[in-house]
C-alpha cells in the first residue's frame, strides 16, 4: 500500500519538490532492505533521511524504529 502512495505523490509533485515523511514506523529489519530500496524504486531522491529506534515502551526490545525523510522529484 505505501508504494501504491509514494508514486501517487511522486506523480502530483512538480521537478523540484519535496514531500516530507515524518514519523514513519517500521521494523529495524525492514529499514534497509525494504523502505530505503522502496524510495529509490519510486524515483525519489533521498534530500535528507533519518532512522532512529523507538524508545518508549517496549519498542527497543521489537527493534522499532522511525524513519523521518525529505524526498524530492528530480528537477
Amino acid at each position: 500500500m505505501l508504494e501504491f502512495f509514494l508514486y501517487d505523490v511522486y506523480r502530483v509533485l512538480r521537478p523540484g519538490e519535496t514531500f516530507w515523511l515524518e514519523h514513519f514506523f517500521c521494523f529495524g529489519s525492514h529499514v534497509n532492505g525494504t523502505y530505503l530500496s522502496m524510495f529509490d524504486r519510486v524515483g525519489f531522491n533521498r534530500f535528507r533521511w533519518h532512522a532512529a529506534k523507538k524508545l518508549h515502551h517496549d519498542g527497543i526490545q521489537k527493534n522499532e524504529w522511525y524513519i523521518s525523510a525529505l524526498l524530492a522529484k528530480d528537477s
